[in-house]
């Protein structure tokens, strides 16, 4: 076992790439199906590496209404499950980010108007 942690916020990726994990987890962590979310790369790396814990209540809801029986354990384990958690993590980033582009286009568009 390996115990690691941040050490500063903000790192290079191996292809000179800058990340600041605070805040993806940050954005990560308001998906309401998810607990809990840890981001870890380092600089030797191209990719980060994300360990999300999800909600009980959330994962056997969706289990249940999507006919996926199985204790928690198991359901983490579902591939559908994890098909499912990876898609609410990529929609909930893709709204946050296309939506802060698009209020930065509204104010640059209207500094140009009133400016």
């Amino acid at each position: 076992m390996k115990i690691i942690d941040h050490k500063k916020n903000i790192f290079k990726l191996s292809q000179g790439e800058y990340v600041v994990v605070e805040y993806l987890e940050n954005v990560y962590g308001l998906v309401p199906d998810i607990d809990a979310v840890w981001i870890y790369g380092n600089s030797f790396e191209s990719c980060l590496v994300g360990v999300v814990n999800p909600y009980k209540q959330a994962i056997e809801h969706y289990a249940e209404t999507h006919n996926i029986s199985g204790d928690f354990d198991s359901l983490c384990e579902n591939p559908k499950i994890k098909e499912y958690i990876l898609g609410e993590l990529n929609r909930f980033f893709f709204l946050l980010y296309y939506h802060s582009i698009f209020k930065t286009c509204q104010v640059t568009s209207k500094q140009k108007v009133d400016g």
